[in-house]
């Protein structure tokens, strides 16, 4: 459904190989600089998850000058909880930008994911053994501390509690964003917008109606999750029941996140910790049940399931990713890899050779990642 080709990479539209000097030169628009309430910059990229904070990292370790524009507070963005699952490609991309090591010390390695039926033998999906690869258990929580840290670090300009975001001349080569912060106008000029503030953001909205054609299917159904400090059963499992289906995952050795199918009328607080225990165990099987340890919860919240893409994921200046342009299920826990997918494919695309004269070709400012050596993710939406 999505066109590969909409994916132009930041990299490519930036940076080139003087062949000659064998050095690498970028084009002459200025570094983050603030002109009284005026800021310029390469790409200012809207919303400081993980994804943005990741192409932010990119860009800036190939020389691409950018700021991240993000609505909540750091602390929030930090309190949210979401996916822990990582497939291979991300877990290399992160390691291949230097964000590995916590990852490697703390996360544990998956071989695969367990399916049990009622009143019928499990199945083990084994991905290490088809695939030759491990996925990691790895909350979305510590790798946006992660990147975090890495911008602190770099110096990387991030822009938390921006209100009134808004996108303008996004059809045009000079785009610029505005927001208000502290009770003072802004206004962000650059040569492009990444827009990876998810589905209720801003920026896939300033893509004229006209433009957009856009696909959903809302399930009949919520996702209950809970987190309890407990340690996590040693499998992903999910498991099938006559009262719905139920999932076991994990964060870390002594964080579990567990999940129920409720009805899309319930809230949170219909459900107290000893009815989402009850619950639980009845849709595993006995042997599984007695395994898991329960406890009080720490977190408590209902998703809506819903299925939805927008495209194209490209209008004039403006880049889309992630929930910006395409939602699964958290069910799956493949939002966050699809959002990095993304980003693999929108900053190291080497299959797609771009040149702006046979003399000089565009190239990678640093070595293609081995996460994104072999060709377009095969976990992208088109697939």
């Amino acid at each position: 459904m999505l066109d590969i080709s909409e994916q132009t990479c930041f990299l490519h539209a930036f940076c080139r190989t003087d062949l000659n000097a064998k050095i690498k030169v970028a084009y002459v628009w200025p570094r983050a600089s603030s002109q009284g309430e005026t800021m310029k910059t390469q790409v200012c990229i809207i919303g400081g998850g993980p994804s943005g904070l990741l192409l932010s990292h990119i860009l800036d370790a190939n020389g691409i000058d950018n700021v991240v524009i993000e609505r909540q507070s750091k602390d929030y963005v930090l309190g949210r909880i979401r996916a822990g699952v990582l497939e291979a490609g991300a877990a290399q991309l992160l390691r291949d930008y230097g964000h590995g090591d916590r990852m490697d010390r703390e996360g544990r390695s998956k071989d695969g994911t367990r399916i049990l039926w009622q009143d019928r033998p499990d199945f083990f999906i084994d991905v290490k053994k088809w695939t030759g690869q491990q996925m990691m258990a790895y909350g979305q929580t510590y790798i946006t501390e992660d990147l975090y840290a890495a911008r602190k670090r770099d110096d990387g300009a991030v822009v938390c509690e921006a209100k009134d975001v808004a996108l303008h001349d996004i059809e045009t080569g000079a785009p610029h964003v505005t927001y208000r912060k502290d009770g003072q106008s802004h206004r962000v000029d650059s040569r492009f917008v990444a827009g990876c503030d998810g589905f209720h953001g801003p920026s896939r909205q300033a893509i004229p109606a006209t433009h957009r054609r856009e696909y959903e299917r809302i399930y009949p159904f919520g996702w209950l999750g809970i987190m309890v400090e407990k340690p996590p059963l040693d499998d992903f499992i999910y498991a099938y029941h006559e009262d719905g289906m139920a999932m076991a995952a994990q964060r870390n050795p002594m964080l579990s996140r567990y999940y129920i199918q409720v009805p899309l009328s319930d809230a949170p607080d219909d459900w107290f910790d000893d009815r989402f225990w009850e619950a639980l165990l009845r849709r595993f099987p006995v042997a599984v049940a007695k395994t898991i340890q329960t406890g009080p919860s720490i977190e408590k919240s209902i998703a809506p399931l819903r299925s939805f893409v927008s495209e194209p994921m490209r209008h004039g200046s403006l880049f889309l990713a992630g929930d910006a342009s395409h939602i699964v299920p958290p069910t799956g826990a493949k939002g966050l890899n699809l959002a990095f997918s993304a980003m693999c494919t929108t900053c190291s695309a080497p299959w797609w050779r771009i040149s702006r004269t046979p003399a000089t070709p565009f190239s990678m400012a640093t070595p293609t990642p081995r996460s994104c050596a072999s060709g377009p993710p095969r976990t992208s939406p088109g697939d």
